[in-house]
């Protein structure tokens, strides 16, 4: 008998021993694991809330993740219709939800709503930024994403998702059982430590004043800014604009507010592929900027007659030609150089190609085979019209090449990125050539200024050229340091013409 309770003495110091080892085990060893485990199974993530890497612009300030907001999670069995009409009130703009919330954002304060939200209906508050601006600076370029942190959908938001979304952080709060938030429980943020963005080379006073002054026109167009002696894009805006909290409503329509007019558009090129002919004709030799040419108020290539709105008039000299509105000189001047050669020279300006370096979604451009106007059709291709068109960007380019001494490099606005411990990676600067002589490049800049002269307020040292609906060009004309390029498709006579909108923008960067 004594045996036996001597036995079950022992065994029982067995287990009882196995079992305070295997708690050691679990406090000391694996305790760590388990409160991991079971705090993740108390933790819910939400959705809905930005936290992809921030755009900024050239001078480092952001473009995106400015708008300060406040986000309200609020339980789905607490919303009822009065819930709804005071945060229609509040302005509240929905964000997502799941099965146990809803996320609104906020981004007007007001005390009275936040107070009643909180007290009445349990809403948690969270302050945080929104991705977009209700009135998103270089929305077109900056593109967009379909949701919080889902990939982007164009532009910038789309050719850098791998920078971007590597930034995004997870935000988790404490719930309870049954899914429900621990409200004093706090909210984690989890996620990369160091900053994740991309660095354009736009500069946010010029971007706001070339989207206010073409916004102001109303009409569709576009404007581009460039930095002559690099080829970065300053700014470029394009209207009408969008919001990107309301692309399904867009989507629903036509969808032109999504266009960007100033990469993915193309229109005529008109006066201002005088340029391209001029080049063609003095890099070819055919003529030089003394040439004289008598004009007797009409001239017939391939029996078509063309008339000029200036009658019989005294003779011009080539240099002087782009600032009279005479179709003859440059039909004469298009017949002689020959169609091949203008074609190969607009191709050298880079009207064939996109004109923008690392950004998606651009068009290329659309220039005739040579067969399309030989003949009679010489006379459309002197005046850039027919079957050439382009975008405003690469109008801009054009500027540049000119404005450059013939230098070309295609324009960019990406400076470089930031990556998280890499710290910022400033990108290598697009390839550049000499595609026309410098002597032809100042003759043209010389004929530019001389018609910007007669164009606009001759008080400013421009060079530009342009009529209606374009208008191009470069200042201070001497030492250039912005070019700027206006396409407006509504213009006419009077105020609202692409000339006054340049003189505009012009005085604004004098200033």
């Amino acid at each position: 008998m004594r045996r036996r309770i001597y036995c079950l003495v022992v065994l029982f110091v067995l287990l009882l021993g196995a079992l305070a080892a295997r708690l050691a085990v679990i406090q000391f060893l694996e305790g760590p694991k388990y409160r991991f485990l079971a705090e993740s199974q108390s933790r819910a993530t939400l959705s809905g809330i930005s936290t992809r890497g921030t755009i900024y612009d050239r001078n480092n300030r952001p473009l995106t993740d400015v708008t300060e907001s406040f986000f309200f999670l609020i339980g789905e069995r607490k919303m009822n219709e009065d819930a709804e009409n005071l945060l229609r009130m509040m302005e509240a703009r929905f964000i997502g939800s799941d099965e146990k919330y809803r996320i609104y954002s906020i981004s007007v304060p007001d005390r009275e709503g936040f107070k009643k939200l909180c007290r009445d209906y349990g809403a948690l508050a969270i302050k945080s930024r929104q991705r977009y601006s209700e009135n998103q600076p270089a929305a077109h370029i900056i593109g967009y994403v379909n949701g919080a942190n889902e990939p982007g959908v164009c532009g910038i938001e789309k050719d850098f998702d791998s920078v971007l979304s590597a930034g995004q952080r997870t935000i988790t709060v404490k719930n309870d059982g049954q899914g429900y938030i621990i409200p004093g429980t706090g909210i984690r943020v989890e996620g990369a430590g160091r900053e994740w963005g991309v660095l354009t080379t736009l500069d946010l006073d010029i971007q706001n004043m070339a989207e206010k002054a073409l916004s102001d026109q109303g009409q569709s167009g576009a404007v581009v800014i460039t930095h002559i002696p690099s080829g970065e894009i300053l700014a470029s805006a394009s209207t009408p604009g969008y919001n990107p909290y309301r692309i399904d409503e867009y989507i629903s329509g036509d969808g032109s507010e999504l266009l960007n007019k100033a990469t993915s558009c193309m229109y005529p090129s008109e006066s201002l592929f005088q340029v391209v002919v001029a080049a063609a004709a003095l890099e070819n030799k055919v003529i030089s900027a003394e040439t004289s040419f008598a004009c007797n108020g009409s001239l017939e290539i391939a029996g078509l007659r063309l008339k000029c709105p200036l009658g019989r008039h005294e003779e011009i000299q080539f240099c002087d030609a782009m600032a009279m509105p005479c179709h003859t000189v440059w039909a004469l001047v298009s017949d002689k150089t020959g169609v091949r050669s203008i074609l190969e020279t607009a191709q050298v300006f880079g009207f064939a190609e996109e004109a923008v370096d690392l950004l998606s979604g651009q068009a290329k451009g659309n220039l005739p085979q040579p067969e399309e106007v030989l003949g009679a059709g010489i006379v459309s291709l002197s005046s850039g019209r027919g079957h050439i068109s382009i975008t405003p960007m690469q109008a801009a380019r054009m500027t540049r090449i000119i404005a450059s001494e013939g230098w070309d490099s295609p324009l960019s606005v990406i400076r470089g990125t930031l990556e998280g411990v890499k710290g910022a990676t400033l990108l290598p600067k697009p390839q550049g050539r000499q595609v026309i002589s410098s002597e032809t490049a100042r003759a043209i800049g010389k004929m530019m200024r001389k018609a910007a002269e007669i164009t606009g307020d001759d008080s400013l040292a421009v060079a530009g050229i342009g009529s209606g609906k374009w208008f191009t060009g470069y200042l201070p004309a001497d030492d250039p340091l912005y070019g700027i390029t206006v396409l407006l498709e509504e213009a006419g006579a009077g105020e609202k013409t692409a000339a006054a909108l340049f003189y505009e923008m012009a005085r604004n960067l004098y200033r």
